[in-house]
């Protein structure tokens, strides 16, 4: 008995034990299940991620590229032998030349064993000649009694005519309303001589920049009052020819009655647009109109209506706009109104009043008349100027040209998208390319190096001249460019400081700007870590932070002008006036950073004009 009873013990023993074994094996393949689960898990989640990460080095890559364009560059940013380096990805850029135009730029990214490829179209920007100012391509001569000065367009409110018929009323102003209020900051150009003439009882008043023609002078006669600085030209200013948008094909127009006749919106070609006397013709654009002889005969009207869409003309053969005449513009913007002459025969603007727009005639003789006021930019091989002519250069015009310089995008495309590359190719980029990640460089080094050819100041404020390839240049070495030319390409038409030049990085857009809009709005110390990093900034949005300085503490404000010394003039003067945000320890350092400081800053240092102490002054002027 007792022995049965020990054997049913046992078997049942054994019977736990095998469950006990079961569920114990059940787990462990539960649990290897759930690992494998989770690994190919987190296997898709970081493919996935690399996938994006080397989306985003791709199109990283098209901006890299489509920015050197801007400045000149080729479009070729590092190979697939020497990629740039970014983050823990790399990425490259091949540019190819479609035409003359047009550039295809293909962008490679790689994260991980991740790939991707994007390719962008674009369309190369043009030169804006009306950043040249007031520019004659032969020798150009101020008569007595001329004013030629400067303003900014953006500075002031238009004060429009008002509408379709506004300029009727405005017969007796002659104009759009008020221009903003002048300033010294006029552009007066050419590429031979400068002559300013003025006599006793006719004084001349030229407050502009003066840039007479490589190996030319500009010569100041007595009776001048002149303010600005005197520069030559590096090189002669090419002037581009004129050439028709389409052709002229419809009948001319010969206006004989006072009932006002409207050219409408849109493509608009004919032969002639004559307006007589009491008579009065309306551009309303937005409108492109191509005439081959535009003339307005003493007491005839032209009107410019943009209020909505700007007016460009083209003028075949002849443009003559009679002393005595009257153009009428609607706004005081001079990027709105355009009119070019295509042909040498030679061109008269004697319309008494206010005219706001660009005047461009590179073939032609181009005499402006004693009662004409042009707000804007003028243009021509040769430019009459008649005693009493008031000219002006919109600075705002310096913006938009800088507009129109950049590429212009036809097209984008996703080429490829690939998730995992071969087995057996490596696990991360560099190890797939065989490259040592500690020899690559950033995008913004890695743009192909191409011929350089600048004409600039040192630090000392001497003149030099570089050729050379652009990798064999010490930029650090420049204070003010006055000429620059990638292979053979100028590179803007005026001179430009290194930071407008933005050290050859800075992207199109303003990231003074973009920082500065975020919301919800980013923290003082958030916005100076941002600027520093996309540092150096160009002056227009240098300035633009300090007008928001209520946006950073001192110290913050202080650490992102130093980081983009030494500042620019404009941008000092406004960073003086904006100096209750800055207490006089931190001005001081700024101060000292951007030394030698311009002439009129140390002026106002001796003259006690801003808050340092007796021993800030003493290093500021220590360090001029």
């Amino acid at each position: 008995m007792t022995s049965r009873i020990h054997r049913t013990r046992a078997s049942r023993r054994g019977a736990a034990l095998f469950v006990a074994l079961f569920a114990a094996a059940s787990v462990a393949v539960l649990a290897t299940c759930l690992l494998q689960l989770t690994g190919a898990s987190q296997k898709r989640q970081l493919a996935s991620a690399d996938l994006r990460r080397a989306f985003y080095l791709a199109d990283a890559g098209l901006a890299e590229a489509y920015s050197g364009l801007t400045i000149g560059k080729t479009g070729n940013v590092g190979s697939e032998a020497q990629p740039a380096k970014l983050g823990r990805g790399v990425l490259w850029v091949v540019a190819t030349e479609i035409d003359a135009d047009h550039v295809r730029l293909e962008s490679f990214g790689m994260c991980g064993r991740s790939r991707a490829t994007v390719e962008m179209t674009v369309e190369r920007g043009e030169e804006s000649v009306a950043t040249l100012g007031v520019f004659a391509h032969q020798p150009l001569t101020v008569p007595a009694g001329s004013t030629i000065k400067g303003f900014d367009s953006s500075a002031a409110p238009a004060e429009p005519g008002g509408g379709l018929l506004g300029g009727l009323g405005g017969l007796g102003g002659l104009g759009g309303g008020a221009p903003p209020a002048s300033t010294p900051a006029g552009r007066l150009g050419s590429n031979g001589d400068i002559t300013l003439q003025g006599t006793a009882r006719k004084p001349t008043v030229v407050e502009a920049d003066l840039a007479p023609g490589a190996g030319h002078q500009a010569v100041i006669g007595t009776h001048v009052v002149h303010d600005g600085a005197i520069a030559p030209r590096a090189a002669a200013a090419p002037l581009p020819a004129v050439e028709l948008p389409f052709e002229p094909t419809g009948t001319g127009v010969d206006l004989q009655t006072p009932t006002p006749y409207v050219v409408q919106p849109g493509d608009v070609g004919i032969d002639h647009l004559t307006v007589a006397t009491g008579t009065h013709a309306i551009v309303q654009g937005p409108c492109n109109l191509v005439v081959n002889d535009l003339t307005v005969a003493a007491g005839g009207t032209l009107e410019f209506d943009t209020d909505d869409g700007a007016v460009g003309v083209w003028v075949g053969d002849t443009l003559q706009i009679a002393d005595g005449s009257s153009v009428v513009c609607s706004d005081t913007d001079p990027s709105q109104v355009t009119i070019q002459v295509a042909s040498d025969v030679p061109a008269r603007f004697g319309a008494a009043g206010k005219f706001y727009g660009v005047l461009y005639a590179p073939q032609a003789e181009a005499t402006v008349g004693a009662a004409a006021e042009v707000y804007g930019a003028l243009v021509a091989d040769e430019l009459v100027l008649t005693a009493g002519a008031k000219l002006n250069f919109d600075t705002h015009l310096d913006e938009v040209g800088a507009l129109e310089i950049l590429p212009t995008l036809l097209a984008w495309r996703l080429v490829e998208l690939e998730s995992a590359l071969r087995h057996g190719e490596g696990s991360d980029p560099f190890e797939i390319l065989g490259v040592d990640p500690a020899g690559l460089v950033t995008p913004a080094q890695a743009h192909a190096d191409v011929p350089l050819h600048v004409v600039y100041q040192n630090l000392g404020g001497v003149t030099m001249t570089y050729d050379g390839m652009e990798s064999g240049f010490d930029w650090t070495s420049v204070r003010s460019v006055q000429q620059l030319e990638r292979s053979g390409v100028p590179v803007g038409y005026r001179p430009a400081s290194v930071a407008d030049l933005a050290a050859q990085t800075t992207p199109a857009h303003s990231t003074a700007a973009a920082a500065l809009a975020q919301d919800p709005p980013l923290s003082s110390s958030a916005l100076t870590t941002s600027l520093i990093a996309a540092s150096p900034l160009t002056s227009s949005e240098l300035v633009r932070i300090v007008n928001a300085a209520t946006r950073f503490t001192s110290s913050d404000l202080k650490l992102i002008l130093i980081a983009n010394s030494p500042l620019e003039s404009n941008v000092l003067d406004k960073a003086l006036i904006a100096s209750p945000a800055l207490p006089s320890a931190d001005l001081a350092a700024v101060l000292i950073a951007s030394s030698p400081l311009p002439p009129h800053i140390v002026a106002q240092i001796l003259a006690d004009a801003l808050s340092l102490n007796l021993t800030e002054k003493l290093a500021v002027l220590a360090a001029q």
